[in-house]
């Protein structure tokens, strides 16, 4: 058997899960407080970032950080997400 590296911020990993469960990711967001791993993992897989404050990064700092791990959104809370998903629900 040949060992696979599978942590994030593995790109590998990232597709397997998308193609696993039949995700677009185009319409897939990977939410995390890391942009190490959580934003860099979502980036490298192609899926829109969510960059939530529930940990040690700041949102300054996410917003300055490089490319691979600038995310897409920055919020203060996942909270946000329900009001989206709401809202996406009432246009259906």
């Amino acid at each position: 058997r040949l060992a696979v590296w599978a942590g994030k911020p593995s790109r590998s990993l990232g597709k397997h899960m998308l193609s696993a469960y039949g995700l677009d990711p185009a319409t897939t967001c990977m939410v995390g407080d890391r942009v190490d791993t959580d934003i860099e993992f979502g980036r490298a897989a192609g899926m829109h970032t969510l960059f939530v404050e529930s940990g040690t990064t700041t949102a300054e700092a996410a917003a300055a950080a490089g490319p691979e791990q600038r995310p897409d959104f920055i919020a203060e809370s996942i909270a946000v997400l329900e009001a989206a998903l709401v809202g996406e629900a009432a246009s259906d």
